[in-house]
Protein backbone atom coordinates (compact mmCIF):
# COMPACT_ATOMS: atom_id res chain seq x y z
CA UNK A 1 0.00 0.00 0.00
CA UNK A 2 1.34 3.30 -0.84
CA UNK A 3 1.52 5.69 2.14
CA UNK A 4 2.73 8.88 1.71
CA UNK A 5 3.24 12.55 3.51
CA UNK A 6 5.03 15.32 1.79
CA UNK A 7 5.54 18.89 1.20
CA UNK A 8 5.04 19.88 -2.48
CA UNK A 9 6.08 23.47 -3.56
CA UNK A 10 2.74 24.72 -5.47
CA UNK A 11 2.60 28.04 -7.39
CA UNK A 12 4.90 29.59 -4.63
CA UNK A 13 4.03 27.80 -1.17
CA UNK A 14 4.77 24.70 0.21
CA UNK A 15 1.58 22.45 0.30
CA UNK A 16 1.28 19.67 2.38
CA UNK A 17 -0.30 17.03 1.02
CA UNK A 18 -0.68 13.33 1.92
CA UNK A 19 -1.62 9.99 -0.29
CA UNK A 20 -3.25 6.55 0.68
CA UNK A 21 -3.67 3.82 -0.86
CA UNK A 22 -2.05 1.55 -4.27
CA UNK A 23 -1.50 3.29 -7.78
CA UNK A 24 -3.77 1.40 -9.70
CA UNK A 25 -6.77 2.15 -7.75
CA UNK A 26 -9.31 5.05 -7.59
CA UNK A 27 -7.82 8.44 -7.46
CA UNK A 28 -9.72 10.30 -5.07
CA UNK A 29 -8.93 14.20 -4.04
CA UNK A 30 -10.24 15.17 -0.79
CA UNK A 31 -10.96 19.38 -0.16
CA UNK A 32 -11.80 20.12 3.02
CA UNK A 33 -14.41 22.98 4.57
CA UNK A 34 -14.19 25.57 7.05
CA UNK A 35 -13.05 27.40 5.42
CA UNK A 36 -9.74 26.57 6.29
CA UNK A 37 -9.81 23.71 8.40
CA UNK A 38 -7.41 21.27 7.24
CA UNK A 39 -7.87 17.40 6.23
CA UNK A 40 -6.55 15.94 9.67
CA UNK A 41 -10.12 15.23 10.30
CA UNK A 42 -11.12 13.09 7.06
CA UNK A 43 -7.95 11.60 7.18
CA UNK A 44 -8.17 10.02 10.70
CA UNK A 45 -11.30 8.58 10.25
CA UNK A 46 -11.07 7.66 6.48
CA UNK A 47 -7.38 7.18 5.19
CA UNK A 48 -7.02 3.81 6.44
CA UNK A 49 -9.94 2.79 4.99
CA UNK A 50 -10.48 3.71 1.90
CA UNK A 51 -7.50 3.48 0.97
CA UNK A 52 -8.05 -0.56 0.66
CA UNK A 53 -10.28 0.28 -2.40
CA UNK A 54 -9.31 3.69 -3.47
CA UNK A 55 -6.15 6.05 -3.87
CA UNK A 56 -6.80 9.23 -1.29
CA UNK A 57 -4.69 12.60 -2.23
CA UNK A 58 -5.62 15.04 0.48
CA UNK A 59 -3.58 18.30 1.32
CA UNK A 60 -4.30 21.00 3.30
CA UNK A 61 -5.37 23.92 1.56
CA UNK A 62 -2.48 27.19 0.93
CA UNK A 63 -2.02 29.11 4.22
CA UNK A 64 -3.66 26.39 6.41
CA UNK A 65 -2.54 23.46 8.60
CA UNK A 66 0.69 22.23 8.19
CA UNK A 67 0.71 23.83 4.97
CA UNK A 68 3.28 27.00 4.68
CA UNK A 69 1.30 29.96 5.78
CA UNK A 70 0.23 33.11 4.05
CA UNK A 71 1.99 36.25 4.51
CA UNK A 72 0.41 39.91 4.64
CA UNK A 73 1.18 40.71 1.65
CA UNK A 74 -0.21 37.19 -0.02
CA UNK A 75 -3.29 37.53 -1.72
CA UNK A 76 -5.79 34.71 -1.30
CA UNK A 77 -8.45 33.82 -3.83
CA UNK A 78 -10.80 30.50 -4.80
CA UNK A 79 -8.79 30.57 -8.33
CA UNK A 80 -5.91 30.00 -5.87
CA UNK A 81 -7.53 26.94 -4.35
CA UNK A 82 -8.62 25.50 -7.44
CA UNK A 83 -5.23 26.11 -9.85
CA UNK A 84 -3.21 24.78 -6.66
CA UNK A 85 -5.37 21.28 -7.33
CA UNK A 86 -4.79 21.00 -10.94
CA UNK A 87 -0.61 21.82 -10.06
CA UNK A 88 -0.83 18.97 -7.22
CA UNK A 89 -2.05 16.42 -9.91
CA UNK A 90 0.10 18.02 -12.47
CA UNK A 91 3.27 17.01 -10.08
CA UNK A 92 1.48 13.76 -8.66
CA UNK A 93 1.40 12.57 -12.35
CA UNK A 94 -2.60 11.82 -11.99
CA UNK A 95 -3.94 11.52 -15.31
CA UNK A 96 -7.48 11.75 -14.02
CA UNK A 97 -8.92 11.82 -10.68
CA UNK A 98 -12.06 12.33 -8.77
CA UNK A 99 -12.78 14.97 -6.36
CA UNK A 100 -14.79 15.32 -2.65
CA UNK A 101 -15.18 18.19 -1.56
CA UNK A 102 -17.18 18.77 2.46
CA UNK A 103 -18.91 21.98 3.06
CA UNK A 104 -16.80 24.94 1.66
CA UNK A 105 -15.09 22.33 -0.19
CA UNK A 106 -18.24 21.40 -2.47
CA UNK A 107 -17.64 24.99 -4.19
CA UNK A 108 -14.11 24.60 -4.86
CA UNK A 109 -15.09 21.18 -6.59
CA UNK A 110 -17.48 22.46 -8.74
CA UNK A 111 -15.14 25.36 -9.24
CA UNK A 112 -12.51 22.52 -10.77
CA UNK A 113 -15.35 20.48 -12.49
CA UNK A 114 -16.18 23.27 -14.46
CA UNK A 115 -12.58 24.26 -15.43
CA UNK A 116 -10.84 20.76 -15.81
CA UNK A 117 -13.26 18.44 -16.90
CA UNK A 118 -10.85 16.19 -19.10
CA UNK A 119 -9.44 15.84 -15.47
CA UNK A 120 -12.18 14.36 -13.55
CA UNK A 121 -13.82 11.43 -13.68
CA UNK A 122 -16.70 11.87 -10.88
CA UNK A 123 -17.37 14.66 -7.81
CA UNK A 124 -18.97 13.79 -4.70
CA UNK A 125 -20.25 16.41 -2.21
CA UNK A 126 -20.60 15.77 1.59
CA UNK A 127 -23.12 17.86 3.46
CA UNK A 128 -22.03 21.02 0.51
CA UNK A 129 -22.85 24.36 0.76
CA UNK A 130 -23.28 25.89 -2.92
CA UNK A 131 -24.49 29.12 -1.86
CA UNK A 132 -23.49 30.52 2.12
CA UNK A 133 -27.09 32.62 2.00
CA UNK A 134 -29.00 29.95 1.65
CA UNK A 135 -26.76 27.45 3.98
CA UNK A 136 -26.82 30.58 6.82
CA UNK A 137 -30.45 31.02 6.45
CA UNK A 138 -30.60 27.16 7.22
CA UNK A 139 -27.97 26.85 10.24
CA UNK A 140 -30.42 29.98 11.69
CA UNK A 141 -33.04 27.91 11.50
CA UNK A 142 -30.75 25.58 13.38
CA UNK A 143 -29.82 28.17 15.91
CA UNK A 144 -33.52 28.63 16.54
CA UNK A 145 -34.10 25.63 17.74
CA UNK A 146 -31.26 25.85 20.10
CA UNK A 147 -32.26 29.09 21.53
CA UNK A 148 -35.84 27.55 22.08
CA UNK A 149 -33.91 25.08 24.31
CA UNK A 150 -32.95 28.15 26.20
CA UNK A 151 -36.09 30.13 26.03
CA UNK A 152 -34.17 32.52 24.95
CA UNK A 153 -37.08 34.49 22.98
CA UNK A 154 -35.56 37.28 22.15
CA UNK A 155 -32.65 35.31 19.97
CA UNK A 156 -35.28 33.83 18.09
CA UNK A 157 -36.90 36.82 16.97
CA UNK A 158 -33.32 38.30 16.04
CA UNK A 159 -32.34 34.70 13.90
CA UNK A 160 -35.70 34.96 12.20
CA UNK A 161 -35.83 38.76 11.19
CA UNK A 162 -32.24 37.93 9.40
CA UNK A 163 -34.32 34.62 8.18
CA UNK A 164 -36.52 36.48 6.76
CA UNK A 165 -34.84 39.61 5.75
CA UNK A 166 -33.35 40.30 2.18
CA UNK A 167 -29.59 41.34 3.06
CA UNK A 168 -26.87 40.31 0.72
CA UNK A 169 -25.13 37.11 0.74
CA UNK A 170 -22.20 38.86 2.99
CA UNK A 171 -24.19 40.36 5.13
CA UNK A 172 -26.57 37.16 5.88
CA UNK A 173 -23.50 35.01 6.58
CA UNK A 174 -21.97 37.94 8.94
CA UNK A 175 -25.13 37.68 10.73
CA UNK A 176 -25.46 34.15 11.15
CA UNK A 177 -21.91 34.61 12.69
CA UNK A 178 -22.91 37.25 15.34
CA UNK A 179 -26.26 35.82 15.83
CA UNK A 180 -25.01 32.03 16.73
CA UNK A 181 -22.01 33.49 19.10
CA UNK A 182 -24.45 33.69 22.33
CA UNK A 183 -24.66 29.70 21.87
CA UNK A 184 -21.56 29.31 23.01
CA UNK A 185 -20.56 25.70 23.34
CA UNK A 186 -23.82 24.85 22.16
CA UNK A 187 -23.21 26.06 18.79
CA UNK A 188 -21.62 22.72 18.52
CA UNK A 189 -25.03 21.19 18.07
CA UNK A 190 -26.09 22.47 14.47
CA UNK A 191 -22.73 20.27 13.05
CA UNK A 192 -22.37 17.50 15.62
CA UNK A 193 -25.34 14.74 16.34
CA UNK A 194 -23.80 11.46 17.39
CA UNK A 195 -19.83 12.66 17.83
CA UNK A 196 -18.69 14.98 20.76
CA UNK A 197 -17.13 17.88 19.27
CA UNK A 198 -14.56 17.68 21.56
CA UNK A 199 -13.30 14.67 19.20
CA UNK A 200 -12.92 16.67 16.17
CA UNK A 201 -11.13 19.20 18.17
CA UNK A 202 -8.85 16.51 20.06
CA UNK A 203 -7.86 15.11 16.80
CA UNK A 204 -6.64 18.58 15.67
CA UNK A 205 -4.98 19.51 19.05
CA UNK A 206 -3.09 16.48 19.01
CA UNK A 207 -1.06 17.46 16.36
CA UNK A 208 -1.51 21.67 16.33
CA UNK A 209 -0.85 21.52 20.43
CA UNK A 210 -3.18 23.92 21.98
CA UNK A 211 -4.47 27.13 20.15
CA UNK A 212 -1.03 28.81 18.42
CA UNK A 213 0.18 28.82 14.74
CA UNK A 214 -1.89 26.01 13.28
CA UNK A 215 -5.29 27.62 14.29
CA UNK A 216 -4.11 31.29 13.80
CA UNK A 217 -3.17 30.49 10.15
CA UNK A 218 -7.28 29.18 10.09
CA UNK A 219 -7.96 33.21 10.95
CA UNK A 220 -5.32 34.94 8.39
CA UNK A 221 -6.97 32.09 5.64
CA UNK A 222 -10.86 33.61 6.42
CA UNK A 223 -9.87 36.99 6.58
CA UNK A 224 -8.25 37.40 3.16
CA UNK A 225 -10.88 35.04 1.85
CA UNK A 226 -13.64 36.45 2.87
CA UNK A 227 -12.18 39.60 1.40
CA UNK A 228 -13.27 38.35 -2.49
CA UNK A 229 -16.74 39.00 -3.43
CA UNK A 230 -16.96 35.85 -4.98
CA UNK A 231 -17.34 33.82 -2.39
CA UNK A 232 -20.66 35.11 -1.72
CA UNK A 233 -22.43 34.65 -5.06
CA UNK A 234 -24.20 31.59 -5.57
CA UNK A 235 -22.57 28.41 -7.46
CA UNK A 236 -25.69 26.71 -7.75
CA UNK A 237 -25.97 28.20 -11.27
CA UNK A 238 -22.74 25.95 -12.41
CA UNK A 239 -24.04 22.87 -11.34
CA UNK A 240 -25.47 22.74 -14.52
CA UNK A 241 -22.50 22.97 -16.22
CA UNK A 242 -21.39 19.46 -14.20
CA UNK A 243 -21.86 16.40 -16.86
CA UNK A 244 -20.24 13.75 -14.51
CA UNK A 245 -21.37 11.17 -11.97
CA UNK A 246 -21.97 13.59 -8.92
CA UNK A 247 -23.03 12.43 -5.79
CA UNK A 248 -24.07 14.24 -2.72
CA UNK A 249 -23.91 12.91 1.16
CA UNK A 250 -26.46 14.74 3.27
CA UNK A 251 -26.57 14.24 6.89
CA UNK A 252 -30.10 13.66 8.30
CA UNK A 253 -29.13 16.58 11.02
CA UNK A 254 -26.90 18.67 9.03
CA UNK A 255 -28.06 22.22 8.55
CA UNK A 256 -25.31 23.65 5.70
CA UNK A 257 -26.92 21.55 3.00
CA UNK A 258 -30.43 22.89 2.57
CA UNK A 259 -32.96 21.40 0.71
CA UNK A 260 -33.25 24.05 -1.56
CA UNK A 261 -29.45 23.14 -2.15
CA UNK A 262 -30.23 19.61 -2.64
CA UNK A 263 -33.27 20.15 -4.71
CA UNK A 264 -31.52 22.88 -7.18
CA UNK A 265 -28.58 19.66 -7.56
CA UNK A 266 -31.03 17.13 -8.55
CA UNK A 267 -32.66 19.21 -11.32
CA UNK A 268 -29.49 20.48 -12.57
CA UNK A 269 -26.30 17.99 -11.98
CA UNK A 270 -27.26 15.37 -15.06
CA UNK A 271 -26.23 12.74 -13.23
CA UNK A 272 -27.18 13.24 -9.52
CA UNK A 273 -27.16 10.79 -7.06
CA UNK A 274 -27.80 11.59 -3.27
CA UNK A 275 -27.39 9.42 0.24
CA UNK A 276 -28.57 9.87 3.36
CA UNK A 277 -26.62 9.28 6.55
CA UNK A 278 -29.45 8.84 9.21
CA UNK A 279 -27.27 9.24 12.62
CA UNK A 280 -25.40 12.12 11.31
CA UNK A 281 -25.08 15.72 11.13
CA UNK A 282 -22.50 18.08 9.27
CA UNK A 283 -19.80 15.06 9.64
CA UNK A 284 -21.00 12.25 7.76
CA UNK A 285 -17.22 10.77 7.49
CA UNK A 286 -16.98 10.67 11.22
CA UNK A 287 -20.11 10.14 12.87
CA UNK A 288 -21.07 7.19 10.53
CA UNK A 289 -16.99 6.63 9.38
CA UNK A 290 -17.58 2.80 8.14
CA UNK A 291 -20.55 3.36 5.89
CA UNK A 292 -19.08 6.51 4.56
CA UNK A 293 -16.24 4.79 3.22
CA UNK A 294 -18.42 2.08 1.57
CA UNK A 295 -20.78 4.48 0.10
CA UNK A 296 -17.34 6.20 -1.16
CA UNK A 297 -15.84 3.11 -2.30
CA UNK A 298 -18.84 1.39 -4.25
CA UNK A 299 -19.79 5.20 -5.78
CA UNK A 300 -15.73 5.28 -7.57
CA UNK A 301 -15.62 1.66 -7.78
CA UNK A 302 -19.14 1.10 -9.90
CA UNK A 303 -20.16 1.47 -13.31
CA UNK A 304 -22.98 4.39 -12.96
CA UNK A 305 -26.00 2.74 -15.03
CA UNK A 306 -27.85 5.69 -17.18
CA UNK A 307 -30.81 3.65 -17.01
CA UNK A 308 -33.31 7.34 -16.74
CA UNK A 309 -32.97 7.70 -13.07
CA UNK A 310 -29.51 7.58 -12.44
CA UNK A 311 -29.84 4.81 -10.20
CA UNK A 312 -26.68 2.28 -9.49
CA UNK A 313 -26.78 0.09 -6.26
CA UNK A 314 -26.76 1.29 -2.76
CA UNK A 315 -27.07 4.49 -3.49
CA UNK A 316 -30.62 6.75 -4.25
CA UNK A 317 -31.02 9.02 -7.16
CA UNK A 318 -33.76 11.41 -8.15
Amino acid sequence: MVYLKTMLHVRGKNIYIEKNGADHLPKLLYLHGGPGSGCLDFTHFQASNLAKKVQLIALDQRGIGRSEGLAETDNLTLDDLVEDCEEIRKQLGIEKWSVLGHSFGAILAVLYAVRYPKALVKLIFECPTFDLKLSAKSLLKGAIGEYEKKENHVMVENCLKCIRGDQSSRETWELLMHLTNELGEDRENLYFKNLSPNVFHHIYEEVYGPPSEGWNKQGVFQQKLYQQDELFESFLPLLEKIAHPALLIKGKYDWVASEEQIEFFLKAVKHPFVEYFDQSAHFPHMEEKDRFTDVVSQFLNSEVIDSGNNHFQGVQSK
